[in-house]
């Protein structure tokens, strides 16, 4: 299998050298007051923060100025403010400018912009059904309610410019994607520094939150908006409430409140901020069990309780959760210690990340042995968290911070078929980072400078490697290439990748390669045997592998193949009985059988489950037209141009079933609505010889002549452009187009150019 390297390019490199110049002129240029020892730790006293400059130690001031008014700031505190901000804002999209190079790829971008039925129009009716649509499908798109996510793509696509093809090109979505994901830089650096009262670690951290390696997946992914967009209001209630602990005003708390049901309405995973809002109070020394603080977390906790069965329901509708029942509770235990330890392993150095990171053992659903080690880093994390809880706020903070948010995505309830993933430490993440340079700053032993300059190597470290991440995002084939590279088990990269591989087999038929054309479909197959072997009952990959061997054997005229692909059709209905376009294909292949009544069945079973698909309709009313059933073919498309009236192909069937019925005026007519609408070859032939059975050679040639310059396969094209030059007593002209039909061995062109030609002697 061809694995595709990306690497950062040469500007790539000058971007790194500015960030390590600008983050090391930061640190020997600006020289911060601050005050020796931990003053955050309860046992300690604090000191005169006029005794140490921040050059010689990193620290936290102490916390008897911990509820000082920001507002209560020197005029050079806020050009600081502006640089640290200014350098975030700089660094973090500097770092990200490469994504407007990427692509959308096929892991749900499209599903989430082109065949959401809820991104256009941007209407009041649109909006309505992303809040409260009685299709279940539509409300809990992808297996997730969150319909301000949906409004937000809704907008996007409003705004975006479209391609020659009327989509939406990515620009516009990788944009708000990077603006959030810089919004949320700055919320983690004004939460920070609200907490730890130093600008420098709020900065630091921060700034290890913007250019983490681990948030490409978060932020360069377009179908993730949901976890850049809860995040943004997750944070800003999370701001608020810090502000409400030190002020105590109601406003405040209700502001906060609000902002919550904003992030539950983008995503779910905004429940873990119900739990986040008490390490609040235990740094502000608020009274946790205090009938106060319970009812203030009250309307918290009720909602997060009711969005977390919303989203429990959501992931069901999207047959995302697995059966709880089939997967043993000590697996899922061992599953949630490994995926803990690996976490930290990979904020720690984000190395060899992968868009998935499968289940060993999808059949049996079995874990290794080295799950287990992961316990060694649960054990550190709880010892830490006992240990600091009385004597340094900071750390515990920390620690319960990604705790806190990081619990619910640990598998014990099986989401998916990924133990772990990098967006969900999106949020978590941030805790680890305040850890991180907390602990830097508390090494005594290390010269400071020979500190800053580890930090700054490690900030460009990171730097380099987001990029390089960003890349492999670039499309569909480097991303599922680098996965099946890294993760060759990962079933979903397998189905994904032969689907990319089927995608590119299909460009290579409709630009008649043909080697190139059965090269890469036979490579899909391959990866869909792959994905099957791992996994007996993917009910994606049968019906992928399905529709490769469908191409295969329509293309090559080869029966054996479309059996084959039934067979396949058939196992993904199997798992799956309402799977609509399994039924399609499976009409399809037997259409091509010529086995209509079986066809017209399968276009049956599919109206059931979706009776307004214009598509099924089409293929219905093809079926019925080779039975000859003109009139019943005319009333499927009839119904498909009601359900779609944009639809070309139903214009052109419709105007072939009305030549069938030699009504050559109305055919005439639908042929050209078809033509606007989109140009065909096949259409301008079928137009040209509506035109040849009423008498109009002129036109006829016209459209034979544009069907062969759009490249129609058939050599009939030519035998009835001969017969249209007769038609105007042109026989020389006939000849010449005879004679090319009959050169390729077309019957009738053969006959023609005998009868016509070879004895009169016209050629």
């Amino acid at each position: 299998m061809l694995i595709l390297k990306k690497h950062y390019t040469i500007d790539n490199h000058l971007f790194i050298f500015v960030v390590v110049q600008c983050l090391y002129f930061l640190d020997l240029t600006h020289q911060y007051k601050n005050m020796q020892g931990n003053s955050i730790n309860r046992k300690k006293k604090p000191t005169n923060p006029q005794k140490e400059t921040f050059n010689k130690k990193l620290n936290v001031k102490e916390e008897a100025n911990k509820f000082k008014p920001t507002s209560l700031i020197s005029k050079t505190d806020k050009k600081n403010r502006i640089l640290y901000i200014s350098i975030q804002i700089l660094v973090t999209f500097g770092v990200y400018f490469i994504t407007f190079q990427n692509n959308y790829t096929n892991w749900d971008d499209g599903k989430y912009v082109d065949e959401n039925p809820l991104i256009k129009p941007l209407d009041g009716e649109t909006v309505k059904q992303m809040f409260t649509s009685d299709n279940l499908s539509h409300r809990y798109w992808m297996g997730n309610y969150h319909p301000l996510t949906m409004l937000t793509l809704n907008v996007n696509y409003a705004l975006a410019e479209k391609d020659e093809e009327g989509k939406a090109k990515p620009f516009g979505f990788q944009l708000v994607n990077i603006i959030l994901h810089i919004i949320n830089t700055l919320l983690v650096f004004f939460i920070l520094f609200k907490l730890v009262k130093d600008e420098k670690l709020a900065f630091f951290a921060a700034l290890l939150f913007g250019i983490h390696t681990m948030h490409v997946e978060s932020v360069s992914w377009i179908a993730e908006r949901k976890d850049v967009l809860y995040t943004a209001f997750f944070l800003t209630s999370l701001y608020i409430y810090t502000l409400y602990a030190e002020q105590k005003k109601i406003t405040l708390y209700i502001i906060s409140f609000l902002l919550f049901v904003l992030s539950l309405l983008s995503k779910g995973q905004a429940v873990s901020l119900s739990v986040t809002l008490l390490l609040i109070d235990y740094f502000y020394d608020r009274k946790l069990l205090s009938l106060k603080v319970i009812l203030e977390k009250l309307p918290f906790i009720i909602l997060a309780a009711v969005f977390g069965l919303i989203a429990i329901e959501a992931q069901k509708a999207g047959n995302a959760i697995q059966e709880i029942n089939t997967t043993p509770i000590i697996s899922r235990i061992g599953v949630a210690a490994w995926g803990f330890m690996m976490y930290i392993l990979k904020l720690i150095l984000p190395v060899r990340l992968s868009a998935i990171y499968p289940y060993t053992d999808l059949v049996n659903q079995t874990i290794p042995a080295y799950f287990w080690t992961g316990f060694i880093v649960v054990a550190v994390a709880v010892y830490a968290a006992i240990k600091t809880f009385k004597t340094d706020k900071i750390i515990f903070i920390s620690i319960g911070f990604f705790v806190v948010n990081i619990f619910l995505l640990l598998q014990l309830i099986p989401v998916g078929s990924a133990v772990y993933a990098d967006r969900y430490a999106y949020i978590p993440s941030i805790g680890f980072y305040l850890l991180f340079v907390y602990l830097l700053s508390k090494i005594k032993k290390i010269d400071i400078k020979i500190t800053q300059a580890m930090f700054v190597l490690y900030i460009a470290l990171l730097s380099v490697l987001t990029i390089y991440r960003i890349q492999v995002w670039k499309d569909s084939r480097t991303l599922w290439e680098d996965v099946i590279e890294k993760q060759p088990g990962a079933v979903v990269a397998l189905n994904n990748l032969g689907s990319v591989y089927n995608q590119i087999s299909s460009d290579y038929k409709d630009d008649y390669d043909y080697e190139n054309f059965k090269i890469y479909n036979q490579k899909s197959i391959v990866c869909f045997d792959r994905a099957i072997e791992l996994k007996p009952d993917y009910t994606s990959a049968f019906y992928n592998r399905g529709y490769a061997k469908r191409l295969m054997g329509f293309e090559f005229n080869d029966t054996a193949y479309v059996y084959a692909a039934i067979e396949d059709f058939n196992k993904a209905i199997s798992t799956d009985l309402t799977f609509v376009r399994a039924y399609q294909e499976r009409g399809s292949c037997y259409d091509w059988l010529r086995n209509f009544e079986m066809a017209i069945n399968d276009y049956n079973m599919a109206l059931n489950y979706e009776p307004k698909n214009h598509e099924i309709f089409i293929n219905r009313g093809i079926s019925k037209g080779k039975t000859g059933d003109f009139e019943s073919a005319i009333e499927d498309f009839n119904r498909a141009i009601q359900l779609h009236p944009e639809n070309s192909t139903a214009y052109s069937n419709r105007g072939l079933a009305y030549a069938f019925l030699k009504d050559y005026e109305a055919a005439i007519k639908d042929y050209t609505l078809s033509l606007q609408l989109e140009e065909s070859e096949n259409t301008y032939y079928n137009r040209g010889l509506a035109y040849y059975n009423t008498n109009e050679p002129q036109k006829a040639i016209a459209d034979f002549n544009k069907a062969i310059e759009l490249k129609f396969k058939s050599y009939d094209v030519y035998y009835y452009l001969g017969m249209s030059y007769l038609q105007l007593e042109q026989t020389d002209e006939a000849c010449k187009y005879f004679k090319i039909g009959a050169e390729n061995n077309y019957s009738p062109a053969v006959q023609a150019y005998n009868y016509y030609c070879s004895v009169t002697g016209n050629e």
